[in-house]
């Protein structure tokens, strides 16, 4: 397996921070990720309910990635606090 070759548009790694689990309008299901920069990207999560289907996936489509790229960071926009936007989008102690 070869490695992509890095796009000079690709985004710093971040850290993430919290992890929502969401299921879109039409019935897909995504990661709503929330990174340390206080910004928020989705990736796509494989339905795990089929446990013939969940035993021949690979573990890193299981489990939500721990860093990902966010180019918010990359146009310029400003850090902002991540506990802001989880209390926006829901999450945490109510």
């Amino acid at each position: 397996m070869t490695r992509r070759t890095r796009s000079p548009l690709a985004g710093p790694r971040r850290e993430v921070v919290y992890i929502f689990e969401r299921e879109g309008s039409c019935g897909g299901l995504y990661w709503l990720l929330v990174l340390a920069c206080g910004h928020a990207v989705s990736r796509r999560r494989q339905d795990s309910s089929s446990l013939a289907q969940a035993l021949f996936r690979p573990l890193r489509e299981k489990l939500a990635p721990r860093h990902v790229q966010c180019h918010y960071c990359e146009m310029g926009a400003e850090m902002h606090d991540p506990w802001a936007i989880i209390q926006k989008l829901g999450g945490g102690a109510q």
